[in-house]
């Protein structure tokens, strides 16, 4: 299993414990793994790298509309 295949965000909601739906999936858009993450049910969040880190190997962080930070400790400001 690999990104955005969804039997792999639902294998770690299960090792978890947790329903997807109350799960943030952090990402920098590599491998389609934000919408991959919205499938099953979980928020997804773009972690926008740096202008000399993006390629092309990251298509959604150039065209990703959802919700994005610039730096990891952002991320406490997603959670209730």
């Amino acid at each position: 299993m690999k990104k955005p295949d969804a039997r792999i965000y639902q294998l770690a909601c299960e090792q978890l414990n947790t329903p997807a739906e109350a799960c943030l999936y952090v990402g920098d858009g590599a491998s389609r793994e934000l919408t991959g993450a919205m499938q099953v049910g979980m928020q997804a969040v773009l972690l926008r790298l740096p202008a000399e880190e993006q390629t092309a190997r990251r298509p959604q962080a150039e065209f990703w509309s959802g919700s994005a930070l610039s730096f990891l400790h952002e991320v406490l400001t997603f959670l209730s």
